[in-house]
């Protein structure tokens, strides 16, 4: 694959854009792609949009972003095109929407960034005082850069809604992919163990890096060490990016290194030794649209503490790899949440330890490349777009997945009508042997006549290929890949489903149909709703139970549907957007929630759809999944809703299942339920 990779700036350069422009284009070569850089671009603009800005600036005070100016625009776009002529590149790719918001090529056209434009506007110092005719301008560019991209690439879900929120970007073409850390560890996982075990009691050591102090929160990382010095724990501040004015009763507690240029040798060693000393990172900023950071901090097993602004939940995952605060609260909750873990040992070494593992499976360049790059060699993604918006030609880049099924041979099912909509099941997996067969088997026995079968394997080494081919003749579509997790999985599904009216329906392998009139009957029953959800048996090989009811919109805060037992029409993703693959474990829960209050139409269905085995990820990882749970209500519910959702969660859902626990290690549990019964 050959990319084009526009810039306006030199993306050689690692101090450029904080080297992120340039580690994007390394990710991409490390994963074999041949890269073609423009850049950097000339401004065109000339010497009228520089009088027109003074003059504005002089008289009312206000700013024109010169690199939102529609000349400047055009006239990066001309630049562009006339390099792509000598090119043959598959596709063009950006780190931002300004280099390619004018072009008009055929190539298809890609860019990742961190931000929308309506985003930034007022938030960064730079982005406040904008003229109207500014603000206008940025906005109409960045509208048409959604119009011409077939893939528009966000580090968070913040910007990523805002793409589909403030400009109408369909949601089909958006993904969401977090940018790796510039500064990684240069050590293997168990050397930053030995850091970890290595690290010092004596004195509890904060990271403070940002150049911007008071946009970054320098001040109250000041007031946090101070709290948390006054309440008995001995803490120490280091500042790295500027030399700002530490008031005098702090100057025995916080130090100031000034810029560390992280691209020489002094500088990369002397932040490896900051990173590997300190025993938490403070970034208290008012706004950030990513917090790269943050992702260097984990690569060395260093925990953040951060606000809950912008861009930072895409990097932090509370309770994984650091912890998030309302800015107007954090000096009181992150002094008492650190001053928690400083008197906890095993907890803190516990937390470094999930934040290390985040920074190998998510926040790093390997990962984020592979996953660009996947979605570059995506069929539906590798149609080539000619400048009237027409399909000229597709064309499937080549990889080393392996696939299989029905669909690749031309066979597919029959056309699906009012009365017959197509049911598209799809199973995810990885090392499946044990438990897929008997999945796979529960969705060939349906009775109804028009289901659609697709398999997303995660690269599978335990024998679940041999079971796939063994099926080959009957699966209409399978694919084994490495994948991003779960919800990945899940999103790459959807993406293999054509149809908008089919109705989507996730059977893991895990998970089975309960019965082989389990979709025929949740079809029928569901009357053609957007959203069809059951009931779901639960079982842990001891004891059986039945889950699912009908619920409203304001249920939601304290209890989900049963997601396996749930049938969507493929249009409702495009419509409130795709599995947030922020969560490993509460993206169905996110999902359904949002379905509910866009709304969508919606029916609940009196019978059991099907079987699910108890013992998954959610039970192994329960207080992580009571977390992610906790936050989807704080995101998405009004402040009642919020309080009785959070107290399910703290007062019922953590007990009980804390009593289970122990009932179960006492050899109890099964005469318990034996009592219930009774």
């Amino acid at each position: 694959m050959k990319v084009a990779y526009v810039t306006t700036y030199d993306a050689s350069n690692p101090n450029a854009w904080s080297g992120t422009g340039h580690y994007i284009a390394k990710a991409l070569e490390k994963q074999g792609v041949e890269v073609a850089y423009i850049g950097p671009l000339e401004d065109r603009g000339g010497t009228l949009l520089g009088a027109r800005r003074a003059m504005v600036r002089l008289l009312g005070g206000r700013r024109i972003l010169r690199e939102r100016d529609a000349r400047v625009a055009a006239g990066y776009a001309a630049q562009v095109e006339e390099q792509l002529r000598r090119l043959d590149a598959d596709w063009v790719l950006s780190p931002g929407t300004i280099p390619i918001a004018e072009l008009s090529v055929a190539t298809p056209i890609a860019f990742w960034t961190d931000a929308t434009f309506s985003q930034m506007i007022g938030y960064y110092p730079e982005f406040q005082k904008l003229s109207g005719a500014s603000i206008r301008a940025g906005n109409l560019l960045e509208q048409h850069a959604l119009q011409r991209a077939s893939l528009a690439i966000y580090a968070s879900q913040w910007a990523a809604r805002s793409a589909m929120n403030d400009y109408g970007a369909d949601p089909a073409k958006v993904r969401v992919v977090p940018f790796g850390a510039n500064m990684p560890a240069d050590y293997d996982p168990a050397d930053i163990e030995r850091i970890i075990a290595e690290r010092g009691r004596d004195v509890c050591r904060l990271l403070f890096v940002g150049v911007d102090w008071e946009r970054k929160g320098g001040d109250l990382a000041l007031a946090i060490t101070r709290r948390l010095y006054d309440s008995g724990v001995r803490a120490e501040l280091t500042i790295v990016g500027g030399k700002p004015e530490i008031p005098a009763a702090m100057r025995d507690i916080a130090k100031t290194t000034g810029f560390i240029a992280k691209n020489t040798t002094y500088g990369k060693s002397t932040m490896q030794r900051l990173f590997a000393e300190s025993h938490f990172l403070l970034l208290p900023t008012r706004a950030e649209a990513f917090g790269i950071v943050m992702a260097e901090a984990s690569s060395f097993g260093v925990p953040s503490i951060a606000t809950d602004v912008g861009g930072v939940p895409g990097v932090i995952r509370d309770g994984v790899n650091g912890f998030m605060f309302p800015v107007e609260h954090i000096v009181n909750s992150a002094a008492e949440r650190i001053s928690e873990l400083w008197n906890d040992r095993d907890g803190y070494d516990a937390l470094c330890r999930t934040t290390l593992e985040e920074s190998q499976a998510r926040l790093n360049w390997d990962v984020a490349g592979r996953e660009i790059v996947r979605l570059l060699s995506s069929p539906r993604m590798s149609a080539r777009i000619g400048s009237d918006g027409e399909r000229l030609e597709a064309r499937t880049v080549s990889s080393s997945r392996v696939e299989g099924g029905r669909r690749l041979s031309g066979e597919g099912r029959a056309s699906a009508t009012h009365a017959m909509p197509k049911v598209s099941v799809i199973t995810v997996a990885r090392n499946a042997a044990a438990h897929i067969d008997e999945t796979i088997e529960a969705v060939l026995a349906q009775t109804y006549p028009n289901v659609e079968y697709i398999v997303v394997d995660g690269g599978s080494t335990d024998g679940t290929l041999d079971i796939l081919r063994r099926h080959d003749d009957r699966i209409d579509y399978w694919v084994s890949e490495p994948d991003g997790g779960t919800y990945d999985a899940m999103n790459k599904g959807l993406d293999l489903v054509t149809d908008p009216d089919a109705y989507v329906i996730f059977a893991n392998a895990d998970d089975r149909l309960a019965s082989p009139q389990a979709l025929e009957r949740a079809v029928e029953m569901g009357k053609a709703a957007d959203l069809i959800y059951g009931k779901m048996r639960l079982s842990d090989g001891d004891a059986t139970g039945v889950m699912g009811r009908e619920v409203k919109a304001s249920d939601l805060a304290r209890e989900t549907l049963c997601h396996p037992a749930t049938l969507m029409k493929r249009k409702v993703f495009d419509e409130v957007g795709r599995f947030d693959t922020s969560f490993r474990i509460a993206a169905d829960y996110d999902l359904i929630v949002r379905c509910f209050q866009h709304p969508v139409q919606t029916r609940f269905v009196d019978e059991i759809i099907s079987d699910m085995r108890m013992g998954g990820m959610s039970e192994a990882r329960f207080m992580l999944s009571c977390r992610e749970r906790k936050r989807v209500v704080r995101e998405r519910f009004d402040s009642l809703a919020r309080l009785t959702g959070v107290w399910q969660v703290n007062l019922y859902d953590i007990p009980r299942n804390l009593a289970r626990h122990w009932l179960d290690r006492a050899g109890l549990l099964g005469h318990w339920r034996a009592l219930k019964r009774s």
